[in-house]
């Protein structure tokens, strides 16, 4: 009664008589919410026992893989992230010089729709690295570009966003 109602417990279940009525095992991943509601996805090994042609009993296992589903889960997204920061990267280094321009405001609006974020940046440092220029905006539709109010940030400001980035410490939608 913990697999997820619906496909999960059908397979389930067809699985369990398959391998009561035909001796069939199986080793299958689930759905199942958990005695607190919690969802987690289990591997569930189930090995039927045939004494006389027939099925005596069932033996096997259910263990939690909800960690490692969503370790692949976060593997897919970033290579499919590094693939399209790939096709950009050939786009813009065969792009004309007149046509430059456009085609880092194609990437931006890109990799910002693929991420789901309200704005993308591209900053340069200045002369003396003690500022990143803002040179770049993309923002998503109904955002207000920011390009004019953040023109110049200190190096330490960036510094100590990266920072908490890097600490787990930053949220989006939380200023630093």
């Amino acid at each position: 009664g913990f697999y997820k109602p619906g496909e999960n417990q059908e397979r389930l279940q067809r699985l369990v008589r398959r391998a009561i009525k035909e001796g069939i095992p199986f080793d299958e991943e689930f759905q199942l919410i958990t005695a607190k509601g919690r969802e987690i996805w289990v591997r569930s090994i189930c090995r039927p026992v045939i004494f006389n042609s027939r099925c005596t009993r069932l033996y096997g296992s259910v263990q939690d893989i909800t960690e490692i589903k969503e370790l692949l889960r976060q593997n897919a997204e970033l290579t499919g992230l590094y693939d399209i920061v790939v096709q950009l990267s050939g786009k813009l280094i065969h792009s004309e010089l007149e046509h430059i321009e456009d085609e880092i405001l194609k990437a931006l609006k890109t990799l910002g729709e693929l991420i789901f974020v309200e704005r993308v940046f591209i900053f340069e440092p200045d002369a003396d690295f003690a500022n990143f220029i803002m040179t770049r905006e993309w923002c998503n539709t109904g955002i207000n570009p920011e390009i004019d109010n953040h023109r110049s940030i200190p190096v330490q400001l960036l510094a100590a966003w990266q920072k908490s980035l890097a600490g787990g410490q930053w949220r989006p939608g939380r200023a630093v």
